[in-house]
């Protein structure tokens, strides 16, 4: 049912792939799967609430879940997050690997962590901008419900992040990146006897 009310919204079709708990691409892949097919995955569980049918009730608690503005926002941001992240991890397991640019990669995306942290913290006190940045999804359905978990939910995603950063500056730690620098040179000298 998922597949023919995508086909009628003009959505890709999208299936959702399996976690793989040491995958951070396996997560993003999920994660960003649900948010492309956010509406259609809503109308679905819509038609089949109504329907009234086996899964009825079931569907029902999902839509309930799935139009409340925490999870609309744990969706969009988790999406962002883990984006980020599957980005640097695909560059890492390329087969193409071009050893100069790893460093800047890194320092980047440990940035970009940190700043959505920083916002995210700042969306505790300002709660309008984070639902502005979840608006592609919450101005397509017809209504969202508005929670109390907003703050939970939010404090939630930055130990998520505060726990994602210590992870990535453990294992790309400065030593990480002197010998990834290093490493850098051979790919340069290697480059230079090629082209002579």
């Amino acid at each position: 049912m998922l597949h023919k009310v995508q086909v009628i919204l003009n959505d890709p079709i999208l299936k959702i792939p399996e976690a793989i708990e040491i995958r951070w691409l396996s997560h993003y892949k999920i994660v960003h799967a649900i948010k492309q097919s956010y509406i259609a995955i809503v109308t679905t569980c819509e038609h089949i609430h109504q329907d009234g049918a086996d899964l009825a009730s079931l569907a029902g608690g999902i839509l309930l879940s799935l139009r409340e503005e925490s999870f609309i926002i744990l969706l969009c941001r988790l999406d962002e997050i883990l984006g980020a992240i599957s980005n640097l991890s695909l560059t890492l397991q390329g087969p193409k690997i071009v050893i100069s640019t790893l460093t800047t990669l890194i320092k980047s995306t440990t940035c970009h962590l940190n700043n959505i942290l920083e916002s995210s913290k700042q969306d505790v006190v300002n709660k309008i901008s984070i639902i502005k940045n979840a608006t592609d999804i919450s101005n397509q359905l017809n209504s969202s419900r508005k929670d109390d978990c907003f703050k939970e939910t939010l404090s939630c995603l930055s130990n998520f992040l505060e726990q994602t950063i210590k992870e990535m500056n453990c294992r790309l730690n400065d030593t990480a990146l002197t010998l990834i620098e290093g490493c850098s040179i051979f790919e340069i000298t290697d480059h230079f006897q090629i082209h002579q």
